[in-house]
């Protein structure tokens, strides 16, 4: 075989940090403080489902998670989607009161399960099938928003990004934000959900199994892998894990610290080219999304020789 195309295979080898994050090993956080939505039967005298602006949203005996239904969401687009109307308000205002609370919803989209971007590239939408036995393409949903409506008329809202979030092998996603984010818009004496709605930025239907407040300190805790020694002028491929509990974190690469920790690449999977041979300290800086918890680093040692 060519000693260049050997060469260049060894230099595409993976460096790997590697602490997976907790989403991804551990699949639903622990410390689960209060049941929103458990998956079971929907009690008609305790929760009512709904469309939410153009959108739709229905019970479902598919993609049941821990119970035997899921709800099924079908959005337009980041303000048409369903809702969940609370006849009871239920009262949030322990996991509010708390610095470490979050709510946790646990997810399954069809276009992460098949791929996040393979149909992008290809079709550029997910496939689906109407009641006449046709095709249609539905937009895949890459941004999810969900509306939290008080008792006394307060509401508020976050928008959250899936690529912050694992997909588990099983096709769900566990997404959740801190209400620690939320409360300091709102300050109300208590928390008292009225109607829970949540939409997302395409057109396929996804399935909500489980909605839950739950409590998570976990810091965010990247790891270092061993040193590597690569070629110059060959791509090299960094992919970045770490512990970080419930919290949706973002990846930001420096791949020389000679000038300053800068941010040369973002994601937790980078490529790059060193140009000169030496030695470089590669630094990867993991940061929490909502900004709740203290960003960690993680370093690698790279030996680059001619």
């Amino acid at each position: 075989m060519n000693r260049a195309f050997i060469k260049w295979m060894l230099a595409l080898a993976v460096v790997i940090l590697i602490i997976q994050t907790g989403a991804f090993a551990q699949g639903v956080f622990a410390r689960k403080e209060q049941i929103v939505y458990s998956g079971d039967p929907i009690d008609p005298d305790a929760m009512k489902l709904g469309a939410w602006g153009g959108g739709s949203c229905e019970e479902s005996s598919q993609n049941a998670y821990g119970g035997s239904r899921s709800i099924k969401v079908t959005p337009k687009d980041l303000y048409s989607g369903g809702r969940i109307d609370f006849l009871k308000p239920l009262d949030l205002s322990k996991s509010f009161a708390e610095d470490d609370g979050y709510m946790q919803i646990i997810t399954k989209f069809w276009g992460a399960q098949v791929g996040y971007d393979a149909l992008t590239v290809g079709l550029g939408a997910a496939g689906s099938t109407d009641m006449y036995g046709g095709v249609y393409q539905s937009r895949q949903v890459r941004r999810v928003r969900v509306v939290l409506f008080f008792e006394g008329g307060q509401s508020t809202e976050v928008q959250m990004d899936l690529s912050g979030f694992k997909l588990q092998e099983d096709g769900w996603m566990v997404v959740s934000f801190p209400l620690a984010a939320l409360k300091s818009e709102l300050g109300l004496p208590d928390y008292k959900l009225e109607r829970l709605a949540i939409a997302g930025d395409g057109s396929e239907a996804f399935h909500v199994g489980e909605i839950a407040t739950i409590r998570d300190s976990t810091p965010i805790i990247p790891g270092g892998g061993e040193s590597k020694e690569v070629a110059r002028n060959y791509p090299i491929a960094f992919q970045a894990f770490c512990r970080a509990g419930a919290t949706p974190v973002k990846y930001s690469w420096d791949f020389d610290n000679t000038d300053g920790i800068q941010e040369q690449a973002a994601g937790d999977l980078a490529y790059h080219t060193f140009t000169k041979a030496g030695n470089f300290q590669v630094t990867l800086t993991v940061s929490d999304v909502f900004g709740i918890k203290k960003p960690a680093t993680a370093t690698v040692e790279v030996k680059v020789n001619e």
